[in-house]
């Protein structure tokens, strides 16, 4: 094989990447003088063109051709010179040998030697294929009258115009090769541009394509159709088919993408299109593109529109943002209604119960500033104690409610580790996530110390009258407005040997006469519809079943707003006409209290009352307490001082009398009231 080195490489490359499919076959024939047709033509055929050439040349096979030499300094693509049994591979030169007759069998050429007959029959069929290019050159001298303006030296030069004829024939081989590759092309196109029609067809978004800058439609496909919601009819401006949409500016924006080239890109973009059926206008949402086409020089001459119809989300959303914005103000109310609530209302996040709200009167119920984030046990150590972080960790995990009324509770004060003592009707719900999990704590909490407080002084208040009461020699009871019983003395039960819950109410009845009852009701119910004093005789019977005569009296106690709130009545025993000092002391007492209600006001007004019938200098009633261990001291609840109300005071008994009032017995005091009580200078100031 004759291959020059500068080939070796790009012909190894070849070789070891050529296939075994089919590939074109050029047989390439030159005369003696047509080496520079040849020349032109290799020049003139790619490197990677997918063929191989085979160069047949006139030679004479005396004298050893250079042929394979002098063309591979005019092409890159490899040339060899063939010898027998060659493979032919695509991007090759093969030069035919002079003297032998070259055959080609399943992709080899192979070489066999001439004898004289087949040069006769060679020299024969050169000497009429000369004929045949006389022919051509006879063809070719009427085009040279054509080219001699072009160039008058190839019309005078016979061999440079047949090597152009040779070489125009090269070039129309390679022409109708790239005639064939652009047919393919072609049709390759065309089968896309088929894919991309139905593609643009079938697409689920609204396409169309406008034409010139009067936006003719030129292309819509069925979504767009639905979209628009009308039928399109091509060659017709957006104008004509949609006058409504001038108004609402989108023909400026279509004219502007045209003129700038920009592009025109828009989320729910809201557009008015009349509804064909109803005439009436009807707003909707389109996600939209307007992106222009532009022609090899970059002027626009298309627009390409690209729309997705989001009304239905659009419309959707906006619910949504309605309800969240309905839900956000009932929020707020809520919210304000927990700040201004004129309880103490308190969250608590997760099962280390975290502050995550508290309103103004929490913190004021709790007697300290509440800080958010916090945990409850480090706001509040001294609940631990009480059991209420206990409590609040039960119901976090029962998720059942904790609920209290008059709940005590000591809380520090803000500031120093005293505590005080506070009552609370308390609440504490759960609030539950939506698989039933207890993820928050609402406390309500209510401080209605100052009203246990008062209760518990008119319970206190109520306690001593009963025990006061109690002491007189009398029957005595209390009703409602209504006339109903709800309270008897210690006297009652003893006479009439019957318990309270024979007595309430009317049950009073059964130890009155049978014959003097009907009177005695009349009577009464009089009272209680006008309000006036109630006093009669009628025999009640005791415990031995007889019948005693009693003087009974009974009077109406007003409150605040001057209205009976209750009666008090007495029953005297009269039957052996014992009225004495403590009966007519008994009777102005009923009546000069019957508007006082039982409190503080109440013991001022018995013990002045008391000083001034007796003229006694001093009375008081005292509460007898043990503060420690055999340690006592009386709290007054009322003083005078010869009829005069003076401040209460608190007094440690000494030994002596404190035994025996302990005991219940009545002692009384000496008139040196300083020597029975030496040591309490307070109790000597106010008293002498």
């Amino acid at each position: 094989m004759n291959t020059l080195p500068k080939n070796e490489n790009k012909t190894s490359e070849a070789k070891t990447s050529s296939s075994e499919h089919n590939f074109p076959i050029v047989g390439i024939g030159a005369s003696t003088g047509g080496l520079d047709a040849v020349k032109q033509l290799l020049k003139a055929i790619p490197e990677n063109s997918g063929m191989a050439f085979v160069l047949v040349q006139h030679l004479n096979p005396a004298h050893e051709s250079n042929v394979t030499e002098i063309l591979s300094r005019i092409t890159a693509i490899p040339i060899e010179e063939i010898t027998d049994e060659v493979k032919i591979f695509p991007n090759h030169i093969y030069v035919m040998p002079s003297g032998k007759i070259l055959t080609a069998v399943d992709g080899v050429l192979k070489l066999t030697t001439r004898d004289t007959v087949e040069l006769q029959s060679a020299n024969k069929e050169l000497q009429s294929s000369n004929e045949e290019m006389q022919s051509l050159n006879e063809e070719l001298e009427n085009s040279k009258e054509k080219l001699q303006a072009a160039n008058e030296e190839l019309i005078t030069l016979k061999q440079e115009l047949l090597d152009k004829q040779e070489q125009l024939n090269a070039s129309r081989l390679y022409d109708s090769l790239l005639n064939k590759q652009l047919q393919e092309s072609e049709a390759r196109l065309g089968r896309e541009r088929q894919v991309l029609y139905n593609s643009l067809m079938n697409a689920p978004a609204g396409i169309s394509i406008l034409k010139g800058d009067t936006h003719i439609y030129e292309f819509v496909n069925a979504e767009y159709e639905k979209l628009v919601d009308r039928k399109i009819t091509l060659g017709k401006t957006v104008q004509e088919l949609f006058p409504e949409i001038e108004q609402q500016g989108l023909i400026d924006i279509l004219n502007n993408v045209f003129l700038k080239g920009e592009p025109f890109i828009a989320n729910e973009f809201p557009v008015e299109l009349i509804d064909k059926r109803t005439g009436k206008m009807v707003l909707r949402y389109y996600n939209s593109v307007v992106q222009p086409i532009k022609d090899g020089n970059g002027n626009t001459e298309r627009l390409l529109s690209h729309g997705l119809e989001v009304t239905q989300q659009v419309e959707a959303r906006k619910l949504i943002e309605a309800s969240e914005q309905r839900l956000s103000d009932e929020r707020m109310v809520l919210y304000n209604s927990f700040m201004n609530a004129p309880a103490g209302i308190a969250i608590y996040k997760g099962d280390t119960h975290i502050y995550e709200f508290a309103n103004v009167e929490h913190e004021k119920t709790a007697r300290r500033k509440i800080t958010i984030g916090k945990t409850v046990q480090a706001l509040f150590p001294e609940l631990e104690q009480q059991g209420l972080m206990a409590m609040l960790k039960n119901v976090f995990l029962t998720g059942e409610p904790f609920i209290a009324n008059e709940l005590p509770i000591e809380l520090n004060n803000e500031g120093n580790d005293k505590s005080v003592l506070g009552y609370f009707n308390l609440v504490v719900q759960p609030l539950k996530d939506a698989k039933g999990n207890t993820e928050r704590l609402l406390s309500h909490a209510v401080d209605v110390t100052q009203q246990v407080e008062a209760r518990k002084q008119i319970e206190e208040s109520e306690k001593r009258f009963s025990m006061l009461a109690d002491s007189i020699p009398n029957l005595a009871w209390m009703a409602y407005a209504d006339g109903n019983i709800f309270w008897y003395n210690k006297k009652w039960f003893e006479y009439t040997g019957t318990r309270l819950a024979d007595m309430e109410g009317w049950g009073w009845q059964a130890v009155h006469d049978p014959v003097e009852l009907p009177k005695v009701l009349t009577k009464w119910k009089a009272s209680i519809e006008t309000g006036q004093p109630f006093e009669m005789v009628f025999p009640i019977k005791g415990a031995d079943g007889e019948f005693r005569q009693f003087l009974t009296r009974v009077l109406p106690v007003y409150n605040s707003e001057n209205k009976i709130d209750r009666w008090f009545g007495t029953n005297t025993d009269i039957t052996e006409q014992k009225t004495n000092a403590e009966e007519k002391f008994l009777l102005e007492f009923a009546e000069e209290f019957s508007h006082y209600e039982t409190g503080t006001e109440f013991f001022g007004s018995l013990v002045t009352y008391i000083a001034n019938k007796t003229h006694i200098d001093y009375v008081f009633i005292g509460e007898l307490t043990e503060k420690e261990k055999n340690i006592f001291t009386i709290k007054t609840i009322a003083l005078a001082n010869r009829g005069t109300l003076v401040p209460n005071i608190e007094y440690p008994l000494p030994d002596g009398p404190c035994e025996q009032v302990m005991r219940g017995t009545v002692y009384n005091y000496p008139n040196q009231c300083r020597i029975t009580f030496p040591k309490n200078q307070t109790f000597v100031q106010v008293l002498f």
